[in-house]
């Protein structure tokens, strides 16, 4: 008797961070102000959401002159009262607009005007959030808004069917996405930069909380691991995604398929829809047949915040 292990996927896009939630409108050009150090000015609060960056009391800044020369170089500015500044000020150059780049974590390299942030296996724990302001001259504030610049992943389990006779013992869940890129910030004020030189595969695993157990004994039951990880995005052929679940199926509380180890459930999924800025959870659904076919498929759905779009595709293995 041959088995089948049907694994479906739907791929939940919970919300989209424009970034405005850092942005503040207080800057404004003051070109006969007597104040001449620079400083920034964001949203001030000092709290944070689930590992996620909601607010910032700090970040580091590089500035570029208008002939691509560095003005300073991962200058750390804090914020004191209303604005932020950096321990030693520096000052608004004469004759030259500068272009800022900053972030809340890493060290931006400067290159001949060429502005890029190196992330090299990426270990998911941080979330990362970057800001461009283009041809300042000497503003009382620079005004950044701050964007979520990876892709948040989160994992549910449920079964395919809780009706089918089946309970599964899932004993945990691996992503393997690609952790190694370099960020190039947005050629223009507030706007997303681009990913590029992506690779080097990173293996994300859901461990907490398992195992645990869904299926006929246990309803809709649906697992939620309250993992999550800030990952590089992927939205094309090329950046394709794998996930991998060990679990095991009873029936009538007798095993009868351990799908762990070499025999895991696996999915390849060749045009994910993990989007700069965008939150996804991924709802695997394993499933067990004995219908003497030996093909694996999933379904994806991609939900937006506000809007539900859907898209359905088979994939055999």
């Amino acid at each position: 008797m041959k088995k089948v292990f049907l694994f479906a996927l739907i791929a939940n896009l919970l919300y989209s961070c424009s970034g405005e939630d850092f942005s503040d409108s207080r800057g404004y050009e003051d070109q006969n102000t007597s104040n001449n150090q620079i400083a920034f000015v964001t949203a001030n609060a000092k709290t944070t959401r689930s590992g996620d960056v909601t607010s910032l009391d700090g970040f580091t800044a590089t500035a570029v002159t208008n002939d691509g020369k560095t003005y300073f170089e991962n200058m750390s500015f804090n914020l004191n009262g209303d604005l932020f500044k950096s321990i030693s000020p520096y000052f608004w150059p004469e004759n030259s607009t500068l272009d800022f780049f900053a972030v809340n974590a890493g060290d931006i390299e400067a290159n001949e005007g060429i502005v890029s942030l190196v992330i090299t296996n990426n270990d998911g724990t941080n979330d990362l959030v970057a800001a461009t302001y283009k041809k300042a001259l000497k503003m009382t504030s620079v005004p950044l808004n701050f964007r979520h610049i990876l892709s948040r992943l989160s994992v549910k389990v449920k079964a395919y069917d809780s009706t089918d006779g089946y309970d599964y013992e899932i004993l945990g869940v691996k992503a393997y996405v690609k952790g190694s890129g370099v960020y190039k910030f947005d050629a223009a004020t507030g706007g997303f930069g681009t990913w590029e030189n992506k690779k080097n595969y990173v293996t994300y695993s859901w461990t907490s909380g398992f195992p645990s157990y869904i299926g006929k004994s246990y309803s809709e039951r649906v697992l939620c691991p309250n993992q999550v990880f800030y990952v590089l995005p992927a939205t094309s052929s090329s950046d394709m995604i794998t996930f991998d679940m060990d679990y095991k199926v009873y029936k009538n509380g007798v095993l009868i398929a351990d799908c762990t180890g070499d025999n895991c459930g696996t999915i390849d999924i060749s045009e994910p829809d993990l989007a700069m800025g965008k939150s996804v959870c991924y709802v695997l659904e394993p499933s067990y047949y004995e219908d003497g076919t030996d093909e694996i498929k999933f379904t994806s759905t991609v939900n937006s915040w506000g809007k539900t779009q859907e898209i359905d595709s088979d994939y055999a293995m």
